[in-house]
């Protein structure tokens, strides 16, 4: 019934935003990033995004693959893998692909979980199954 999933690697991060780090505004960033300080604002990551314990994020976020510890207020946008660990506080919509929860996050609002390819096949059957 469920399928064990391969675990997205966040060891090389080339951007690090640290705990003083504090921003209004909107970031776009490429390759991988690990933030443990404030933003207030959209965030849009062209790859691996890591929000750390200390990380507080108010705003729409945009990622290839996240892996969640802190806090984040706003609307989440995995194109992959989102991870929220024990320390998590997720209060906004999530859509992904592939979602991995650890006992103890907070997750507060809607999630819409597919990709494009699931959503287009299961849509074809249904269509099929009515012409029968």
């Amino acid at each position: 019934m469920f399928k064990k999933q391969e675990v997205q690697s966040y060891d090389k991060v080339e951007t690090i935003l640290g705990k003083n780090f504090h921003v209004k505004g909107n970031v776009k960033a490429s390759g991988s990033v690990r933030i443990e300080g404030y933003l207030k604002g959209e965030l849009e990551v062209q790859g691996n995004l890591v929000i750390g314990e200390t990380a507080v994020i108010e705003g729409i976020v945009n990622a290839s693959n996240v892996h969640m510890s802190g806090k984040v207020i706003g609307d989440l946008h995995v194109d992959g893998q989102l991870k929220l660990t024990s320390t998590a506080k997720m209060l906004g919509d999530i859509e992904v692909e592939k979602f991995i929860i650890d006992e103890g996050a907070s997750f507060q609002g809607n999630c819409i979980m597919s990709s494009l390819e699931n959503i287009q096949e299961e849509h074809d059957l249904q269509l099929a199954g009515q012409d029968t």
